[in-house]
């Protein structure tokens, strides 16, 4: 069974005098899904250097994934991780109220080699991402942050 997920995007931007518009609040980007599986995580992470596991390989049937949907209401470090023998893992800026999306057949085993060079990437076994996990990495007193994930195959 696929399922079909409707993804609304649009950017604004001024460069000097003049406006820039791409994209649409009103007409979605269809992705389809072909598992129909999709997996929903929402997590609160503590201010002081708080961690959280939002996916591994299994959570919601989902050994891979297609789709990857993240909001946050704080600054945070999203880690995309593989362990191949040795731990590794991408860590990537997310800034608050931005959503960070990436969309891809077999987007878990793909992306990791787009990625190369990325900050922390050891070595170059890198395999399909088995977890991913997000980290507050400050203590600001501005309080928890509260991280939605979405995955789909």
């Amino acid at each position: 069974m696929s399922v079909t997920l409707s993804v609304t995007q649009h950017i604004t931007f001024t460069v000097g005098n003049e406006v820039k518009t791409y994209g649409s609040l009103t007409t979605p980007v269809s992705v389809t899904l072909t598992t129909g599986l999709v997996h929903e995580t929402r997590a609160v992470v503590a201010d002081n250097y708080g961690v959280e596991t939002l996916w591994t390989t299994g959570d919601g049937n989902l050994d891979t994934f297609e789709f990857l949907w993240f909001l946050s209401d704080a600054d945070v470090f999203l880690e995309l991780r593989t362990d191949m023998g040795t731990a590794e893992y991408a860590i990537l800026p997310v800034q608050a109220n931005v959503p960070f999306i990436l969309v891809g057949d077999d987007a878990a085993g793909t992306i990791v080699s787009r990625l190369d060079g990325a900050q922390l990437i050891e070595d170059t076994d890198w395999a399909q991402i088995d977890r991913i996990t997000v980290c507050r990495n400050v203590a600001d007193a501005l309080g928890d942050a509260t991280v939605h994930l979405v995955l789909g195959a």
